[in-house]
């Protein structure tokens, strides 16, 4: 029989651990080293101050004082400008007041006329023949003014006596006619038909 030769074969744990034990040996670069990078510098931070400008005063020039001649005509023309004005208020014054006094005097005699009117018309009269037989009142009798007009404004209305265009003019009748015998075209009217009877009536 042939014979066979057993064949050990060495553990590769030996040879890693012997390969472990030897120092490794690191090949220097040829690559130049890196210069080393500078840091950036902050620009200086430059303060800009603004400088004020200087306000510059005007200078007032101080007037110079009025002389005592200066003062004088300046109260001197004060005093005339005020004179003036007293003047104008003076005469407005008395304008006012005349104007004023001439109201009042009208007021009086219209008071006067109105209190002497009044008491005229509350007066007994005595009323004439004419005007008694006109009124149906026996001759010779007393009747006030007052009276005597309201009998005739009751027979205008009566009688119808107004105008048709004018309400103010009077058509009279014979009756009238007779009583007041008016002038030749005279208009007679609510007014002045007074005129016509006052002197049918005595004090």
């Amino acid at each position: 029989m042939p014979t066979v030769k057993k064949v050990v074969k060495k553990s590769s744990k030996g040879t890693s651990q012997k390969s472990g034990s030897k120092k490794k040996v690191s090949k220097k670069s040829t690559t130049p080293a890196a210069e080393p990078v500078a840091e950036p510098v902050a620009a200086p931070v430059v303060e800009t101050v603004t400088e004020t400008p200087e306000v510059v005063e005007p200078v007032v020039e101080k007037a110079a004082e009025p002389t005592l001649s200066e003062s004088f005509d300046v109260l001197l023309t004060a005093f005339s400008e005020m004179t003036k004005t007293l003047r104008t208020l003076t005469q407005e014054f008395k304008r006012y007041h005349t104007a004023v006094n001439r109201r009042v005097s009208a007021l009086e005699r219209s008071s006067r006329t109105k209190t002497s009117s009044s008491n005229a018309n509350n007066t007994p009269h005595t009323v004439d023949s004419q005007l008694a037989t006109f009124l149906g009142v026996e001759d010779g009798a007393q009747m006030t003014p007052r009276e005597v007009f309201s009998r005739f404004t009751a027979y205008f209305k009566e009688h119808s006596l107004h105008g048709t265009e004018n309400k103010n003019h009077l058509t009279l009748d014979e009756t009238l006619q007779g009583l007041f015998s008016p002038a030749e075209n005279a208009v007679v009217t609510v007014r002045n038909y007074r005129k016509y009877v006052t002197p049918h009536l005595t004090a």
